[in-house]
């Protein structure tokens, strides 16, 4: 029986959407549907303090809360080490990630002599 290996590159590009459900840091509101997050599109921000890849008010508390990809933070994932390995850093203003869906997956696939599969 052979055991493979798996590497795992997503997001290849910026148009990638990453889908996650957040919660609001003021008030705890988490709505039940995902949201997703696009370095490749940009929402000003309320009040001129510049600009995030999405930009959502709170049906709580109003709030405007707003999170963005930080750049060149995107990284395959490899289950080589067996260890938790981050794929991708936002800054977020006002609102905290509490899940993510993987729904849209760009991938490649290879087998090599060393029992390592790349997806």
């Amino acid at each position: 029986k052979q055991w493979y290996q798996r590497r795992v590159r997503v997001a290849e590009g910026e148009d990638f959407r990453w889908y996650i459900k957040a919660k609001c840091s003021s008030c705890g509101e988490e709505p039940q549907h995902f949201i997703y997050v696009a370095a490749d599109e940009s929402t000003e921000v309320k009040g001129g303090r510049g600009t995030a890849n999405l930009v959502v008010k709170c049906k709580m508390c109003n709030r405007e809360n707003s999170i963005s990809v930080v750049g060149g933070s995107v990284k395959a994932y490899t289950c080589e080490t067996g260890q938790f390995q981050s794929v991708v850093r936002f800054e977020c203003r006002g609102m905290e990630p509490t899940d993510f869906s993987p729904r849209t997956v760009n991938y490649t696939s290879k087998r090599f002599t060393a029992n390592t599969i790349i997806i």
